[in-house]
C-alpha cells in the first residue's frame, strides 16, 4: 500500500445541521490535505463516521453506521474507519474499549485537523500490512485516540470548508455550546459552554456566500438568542421561575411594537404551514453534491465598523444592509433570551424569515420545573402572543418532549391542549430518552416506553388535525418560494389526482367547488415537471415543501399562488 497514492474518503454525516457543518469543515480539511471523495462508500480507503450521540435512537444509529462501515474491510476497499461527532466526544475512553477495531476515536476539538489525523491512521495501516501474520497477532488491538478534552473549537469564516448543501441554501453556525441547565439534555456536556463567533467573522462568511449566489442563510447554534452575550461578558445561569409563571427574563416586560413604520414594513406576503418534525438525516457524501465556500480574503473579512454590541439583534439589522437577494433564517432559539428588541428588529428587516424555531419543551410548570427550563406556562403563552402581535404572518416551529420522568395525564393534557390552542406552523414531537449523566436520567417515576410511545402518537395525531386546518388557509394566497429541484415524486393526495389534472380531484382530499362551465374555480390542467420548493415556512429537512408548475429555476425565488393543500405541503402555480 503506498503512501504517495490520494486517499479516497467516504464521509458519513449523522444527526443535526450543527453536525453537518462539522462534516463540511473536515471535508475542508480533507480535501486541502490532497485527498478525495469517493461517490460510494465501497471505493472508499477510509471511511469517516460523523457521529450523533444525543438522544439513545442517535446512539444506537451511530453504532449500526460505524460497524456497518467496518463491514467495508470485507466487501469493499475499506482500510481504516474513523469515528468522529458527539457520541465520540460524549464518550471516548468507552468507546475505545469497546469497539477496537475502529481505527480512531476523534473528539470535537479535533475536527479542524481530520486530515492530519488521516494521515497518521493511513501511515500505521501502511505499517501493519508490511508485519507478518505472528507480528499483527503481538499488536494490541485498540483505537487510536485523538481527544483533548472539553469541546472549545469553534468553526470560523477561516476554516476550510466543502458545503454539503444546494449552492443556493447554506447553515452559518454562529456559536457553539449552551449554557442552560436543562435536565434532560446532554449537550452541555457534550459541545460544552457557549461560545459566540465575531460578529464580524459572521458577517464575512455570509457576505461571501451572498456573493456566491446563496439565496438561504440559516443560523444555527445550541442557542442562538444567547448569541454574543458571551462575548460582551454576560452570563447564562439559572433562573428559577416562580410557581405563578413570572419568569424574571428578557421579556419579563416586553412592549409590542408600537411604530407603524415598523409594522408596516413587516407586511409581507408570506403565510402559514405545517409539518411534523422528521427523523435525523444520515448521509453518504457524494462529490457532486458539495459546493466549497469561497475562500477568505482580506477584502472580504476585512475590518468593519461595528458600533455596536454583538448581539442576534445588531446581527441582524447588519445583515439587512448587505445586497442582493437572500433571505435569514433563525434556528433554535431559547424562548427564556427573546426580547422586545428582537421582535422589533424581526419585524422591521425583510430579509429575515418570517420563521422562528423555539423549543418550547412543555406547557405545564411543574414539568418546566423539573426540566429546568428557566420559562413557565405564563411566560410561554405570553412570548408567543407577542411574537405573533409583532411579527404578522410568522410562522412558528416549536418541539415537545412527553413522557418526561413523572408526567401526569392531567400534565399531557394540558400540553394538548396548549397545542391545540397554539396551532403551531411547525410542530415536533420526541419521546422523552433517559439519558445518563443527566439529571432527568435519575429521576424517580421514569414512565414506561408504552406510557411513552402513546402520548407520542396522540399529540402527532393532534397536531395533524391543526396542520391540516393551517394549511388549507393558505389556498389562494401568494407566496414567495425558493425553488430547489424539480420533484422525484408528488405527495399521495397529489399523485392520486391523476396526472397532474387538479380538475379530478381536490389536493385537500374532497371535491373543489366548480364554476357555471363545470371547472374547478382556481385549479387548471397542467403539462410539463413539477418543482419541489420552499416558502418562508418551511426550514430544509424538516418542513413541508410547496410543489409547482410553471417557469422556474433552481435555486430562485419564484412568486407562487396556492391552488391545494395536503397535510403538510402546499401546491401551487407560478405568477406571471
Amino acid at each position: 500500500m503506498s503512501q504517495n497514492q490520494k486517499i479516497k474518503i467516504g464521509l458519513v454525516s449523522l444527526g443535526c445541521a450543527k453536525n453537518l457543518v462539522d462534516s463540511e469543515v473536515m471535508l475542508g480539511s480533507l480535501l486541502r490535505e490532497g485527498m478525495e471523495m469517493a461517490g460510494d462508500a465501497n471505493d472508499a480507503d477510509v471511511v469517516i463516521v460523523n457521529t450523533c450521540g444525543f438522544i439513545e435512537g442517535a446512539k444506537q444509529e451511530s453504532i449500526d453506521a460505524v460497524l456497518k462501515a467496518n463491514g467495508l474491510r470485507d466487501s469493499g476497499n475499506c482500510k481504516a474507519v474513523i469515528m468522529a461527532g458527539c457520541l465520540t466526544q460524549r464518550y471516548p475512553k468507552e468507546l475505545r474499549e469497546q469497539l477496537p477495531d475502529v481505527d480512531a476515536i476523534v473528539g470535537l476539538n479535533e475536527v479542524p485537523r481530520i486530515g492530519e489525523i488521516v494521515r497518521e491512521v493511513w501511515k500505521k495501516v501502511g505499517q501493519a500490512s508490511s508485519l507478518s501474520n505472528q507480528d499483527m497477532s503481538k499488536l494490541e488491538a485498540r483505537s487510536t485516540l485523538y481527544w483533548s478534552g472539553p469541546a472549545k473549537y469553534v468553526p470560523d469564516f477561516s476554516a476550510p470548508r466543502f458545503r454539503l448543501t444546494p449552492k443556493h441554501s447554506a447553515y452559518v453556525k454562529i456559536a457553539e455550546g449552551c449554557n442552560h441547565p436543562c435536565t434532560f439534555c446532554s449537550i452541555p456536556r457534550i459541545r460544552g459552554k457557549h461560545r459566540s463567533r465575531q460578529m464580524e467573522d459572521v458577517l464575512a462568511e455570509v457576505r461571501a456566500l451572498v456573493a456566491d449566489g446563496t439565496k438561504e442563510i440559516n443560523f444555527i447554534s445550541q442557542d442562538t438568542t444567547f448569541y454574543g452575550k458571551d462575548l460582551s461578558g454576560e452570563k447564562s445561569e439559572y433562573r428559577n421561575p416562580k410557581s405563578e409563571g413570572n419568569s424574571k427574563s428578557e421579556i419579563q416586560n416586553l412592549k409590542l411594537p408600537q411604530s407603524e413604520e415598523i409594522l408596516r414594513s413587516a407586511q409581507n406576503d408570506n403565510s402559514k404551514g405545517s409539518r411534523l418534525l422528521t427523523s435525523a438525516a444520515t448521509r453518504l457524501v457524494e462529490p457532486q453534491a458539495g459546493t466549497p465556500v469561497p475562500p477568505n480574503s482580506e477584502s472580504q473579512a476585512g475590518t468593519l465598523a461595528l458600533p455596536n454590541l454583538p448581539t442576534l439583534p445588531n446581527l441582524l439589522r447588519e445583515i439587512q444592509k448587505i445586497e442582493g437577494d437572500f433571505w435569514v433564517r433563525l434556528l433554535y432559539t431559547h424562548p427564556f433570551h427573546w426580547s422586545d428588541e428582537l421582535i422589533e428588529t424581526i419585524a422591521a428587516c425583510d430579509k429575515v424569515c418570517r420563521y422562528v424555531d423555539i423549543p418550547l419543551q412543555h406547557i405545564n410548570d411543574e414539568v418546566l420545573a423539573k426540566m429546568r427550563r428557566e420559562t413557565s406556562g405564563k411566560y410561554i403563552r405570553d412570548l408567543i402572543r407577542k411574537i405573533r402581535a409583532g411579527v404578522p404572518d410568522i410562522a412558528i416551529r416549536t418541539t415537545f418532549i412527553v413522557g418526561f420522568p413523572s408526567e401526569t395525564e392531567a400534565q399531557f393534557e394540558e400540553l394538548l391542549e396548549f397545542i391545540e390552542d397554539a396551532r403551531f406552523e411547525r410542530l415536533g414531537i420526541f419521546k422523552y430518552s433517559q439519558e445518563d449523566h443527566t439529571p432527568a436520567g435519575a429521576m424517580e417515576e421514569q414512565l414506561s416506553n408504552k406510557v411513552k410511545k402513546e402520548r407520542f402518537h396522540r399529540a402527532m395525531a393532534l397536531q395533524q388535525k391543526v396542520s391540516r386546518k393551517v394549511m388549507r388557509s393558505f389556498v389562494g394566497k401568494e407566496l414567495r418560494v425558493l425553488v430547489e429541484k424539480e420533484a422525484e415524486e408528488l405527495p399521495k393526495e397529489l399523485a392520486e389526482a391523476g396526472n397532474g389534472d387538479l380538475r379530478s380531484k381536490d389536493v385537500r382530499g374532497r371535491r373543489p367547488a366548480h364554476n357555471e362551465n363545470g371547472r374547478a374555480q382556481g385549479l387548471r390542467p397542467y403539462t410539463g415537471n413539477w418543482w419541489k420548493g420552499r416558502s418562508h415556512a418551511d426550514a430544509p429537512d424538516i418542513d413541508g415543501a410547496v410543489f409547482v408548475r410553471g417557469d422556474v429555476k433552481a435555486g430562485e425565488f419564484a412568486r407562487v399562488r396556492i391552488v391545494g393543500a395536503t397535510e403538510y405541503d402546499l401546491v401551487g402555480e407560478v405568477v406571471s
